[in-house]
């Protein structure tokens, strides 16, 4: 018998199972997985290695290894090592190690723990817990974290915290000139310096000597050893994050043109969507207009700037022509431009097929360095009306920090794009690489670690921290309240299925019915409030029943009759970039009769509610007024169970499922928002 192994941790646990392995030799891959697995619980471990006969180290060889790591706060030696080691090996190929330096805090709890030898919770810059008096030491509120990410290669590790309770911004400037010395002196080249919008943060990069200021912006400052170019980029995600909160909370700005800008669209926008209970195609919700309580939250930002949103926008101004959405032009040019600039800054893959999201290269350069010179100075014209109703820009005000973000990370791309691309150091520039995300998925599997605690202590951050540093590749520990004394199993119930209702002879009774009430008319425009914008919803929403449709029917010929060569939904057409299915028009009548059974249906929460929905769909329709064509087709088969049946059986079934999917994620929208305004209303 032929066994396929895919990784090399399953063949290794094999090998260790059968005794094939020579000694007692723990090969990475092996080491690796047996270090995951114990963070992410060492309940899960204790199985995995009494099932598989041992073949997982003992525990207490895991802590030998977490031993050989120091942990504490300051530098990490080891990972400055393993820099060197990265780097050499690079050198081995011929190229050079090009590195992103990136920032934050973590909130810690205030709790001292006592070691044996020393005090853990008071704040340390790296003397590791050795001071001889603690007395008047502040407890740590924060870890200040460090971590490099790989430029041109596919690795990040942290390489220093320090346990602060405030930071001045001389301070913190002092922390990253000598890692970046430190950093240096292993051969890694460090190209950018990413952090969040925080004042502590923009005074600190004047400290280092770039300027954040406009119009005398200067986003790089220089390594005094080596004279490297350092260039700063503060975090799209967060700068987006505070345009959302500056247009959500002013309601208003004006464009370069003095055209407003109007936060009252992605309201209405919202209502439209929930009175019609139907949505445009967009993300946008009802918390993302009601953010107060989630401004933490970057998605909810990035989603409202998106081009979904736009798409949905025009659809409702231009086509549909609705006057709550008149004069929503300038909005929509904001966040289209706003859109393609996270693109732009957020870049990840080499082959992307949207003109923004492509990597910078000798091919893309000249383009995108066109639309960063048109980004900045539409963003610097942005403007917002001071108390005396004057004009001015948003740059000049308290507001001032999201805008002038975008402005600093776009200037900085092009200047490293201008000093590597052009002089053939690096062949193309993946801009994520940047990103505060990478450090903020190192926060989670910090949390993760403590079985998801969001505020964990200064001890349990250094456990965690030595965890990640010796190589586990991350997220919860089982912590229960009492330990198993003997081999007590809990009784097993049967898995077996168990046979559904047999819905075939009350599918025979209504396919007798099915035409004998009266036709049912496909058009909903006038029966419901917003009926227009419903009825071209449900037509976008076919075109994706066909999609789902073309995964499990086979047969070509009634393929070809679900799908026209003339859309039928404005918004499609709106939305279509090349990819999306036209559906025909049988398709399209048959989904607004699935619609109308769905909005007039009592009992969705019964047993069964899909089949049910489906059968009273096919009661109200003339089967042979549908897929006319296939008239011929159905004659060699049978006569309760043709294709011409089962087709329109199966495009009643997606259609309900995807809408009751979608009435269930509402729902829980309407419960989440509710919960918060009554946390709102404490």
């Amino acid at each position: 018998m032929h066994v396929n192994i895919e990784s090399e941790e399953e063949k290794q646990l094999l090998m260790r199972q059968l005794n094939i392995t020579r000694g007692k030799t723990i090969t990475p891959a092996l080491r690796k997985f047996a270090l995951t697995l114990h963070f992410y619980s060492p309940s899960a471990y204790d199985y995995v290695r009494n099932i598989f006969s041992k073949s997982l180290p003992n525990v207490s060889t895991l802590r030998k290894w977490y031993s050989t790591v120091n942990g504490l706060p300051g530098f990490s030696s080891e990972s400055f090592k393993a820099i060197a080691m990265k780097v050499e090996d690079m050198k081995k190929c011929g190229k050079q190690l090009f590195g992103c330096m990136i920032i934050d805090e973590m909130s810690v709890k205030q709790h001292v723990n006592w070691t044996g030898t020393r005090h853990q919770g008071y704040i340390d810059y790296g003397l590791g817990g050795m001071t001889r008096q603690t007395d008047n030491l502040p407890f740590a509120k924060d870890a200040f974290v460090i971590i490099v990410v790989g430029m041109n290669t596919y690795w990040k590790i942290p390489v220093a915290y320090y346990l602060i309770a405030g930071i001045t911004a001389e301070e913190k400037a002092n922390i990253i000139l000598s890692c970046l010395e430190e950093l240096c002196k292993t051969g890694i080249k460090i190209k950018t310096l990413t952090f969040d919008g925080a004042a502590n943060n923009l005074a600190m990069s004047n400290v280092l000597g770039a300027k954040l200021q406009y119009p005398d912006l200067k986003p790089t400052f220089q390594l005094p050893s080596s004279k490297e170019n350092i260039h700063i980029i503060l975090d799209p995600c967060h700068m987006i994050k505070l345009l959302r909160n500056t247009l959500g909370d002013w309601g208003t700005l004006f464009d370069p043109n003095n055209q407003p800008i109007k936060w009252i669209y992605f309201k209405e926008l919202v209502n439209l969507q929930n009175q019609s209970l139907l949505h445009a195609a967009t993300k946008i919700r009802t918390r993302h207009i009601q953010y107060f309580k989630e401004k933490m939250k970057v998605k909810l930002a990035v989603q409202i700037f998106s081009n979904s949103v736009c798409d949905a926008l025009i659809f409702c101004n231009e086509d549909l022509k609705l006057a709550q959405f008149q004069g929503c032009e300038p909005t929509i040019e904001f966040s289209r431009r706003v859109n393609n600039i996270f693109d732009i800054l957020n870049t990840r893959n080499l082959l992307s097929k949207s003109p923004y999201s492509k990597a910078i290269d000798s091919k893309t350069i000249e383009t995108i360095f066109n639309y960063i010179s048109e980004s900045i100075e539409y963003l610097k014209n942005i403007q917002y009306k001071n108390k005396n109703g004057v004009l001015q820009p948003i740059i000049s005000s308290i507001r001032k920090t999201g805008f002038l973000g975008l402005i600093t990370s776009l200037t900085s791309l092009r200047n490293l794009a201008t000093e590597i691309i052009e002089t053939k150091q690096l062949p193309f520039i993946l801009s994520y690489k940047f990103s505060q995300d990478h450090i903020e998925m190192l926060f989670s599997a910090i949390r993760a670690k403590g079985g998801f605690n969001n505020n964990p202590t200064v001890a349990q951050f250094e456990a965690a921290y030595k965890s990640i540093i010796v190589h586990a590749e991350v997220k919860s520990p089982s912590s229960a309240n009492c330990m198993a004394l003997d081999d007590t199993s809990i009784l097993r119930v049967s898995s077996t299925q168990s046979k559904t209702e047999n819905l075939q002879s009350e599918l025979l009774d209504l396919l007798c019915s099915a035409g004998t009430d009266i036709e049912e008319d496909d058009e909903i425009i006038t029966l419901y409030q917003h009926g227009e914008f419903i009825d071209d919803i449900v037509s976008y929403i076919a075109g994706f029943v066909v999609r789902k449709m073309n995964k499990v029917i086979l047969c070509e010929t009634c393929l070809n009759e679900l799908k026209a060569d003339k859309s039928a939904s404005k918004l499609l057409d709106r939305k279509n970039r090349g990819g999306l299915i036209k559906p025909s028009n049988d398709v399209i009548s048959l989904c607004k009769i699935a619609e109308k059974v769905i909005r007039s249906y009592q009992g969705i929460c019964q047993n069964n509610v899909i089949n049910r929905m489906t059968l009273i769909a096919m009661t109200r329709i003339s089967i042979e007024r549908y897929f006319q064509n296939l008239s011929c087709h159905i004659l060699d088969q049978e006569p309760i169970n043709n294709h011409l049946l089962q087709l329109i059986k199966l495009i009643f079934n997606f259609y309900i499922t995807l809408r009751l999917h979608h009435i269930n994620s509402s729902t829980n929208e309407i419960d989440h928002v509710t919960k918060i305004k009554l946390r709102l209303l404490r």
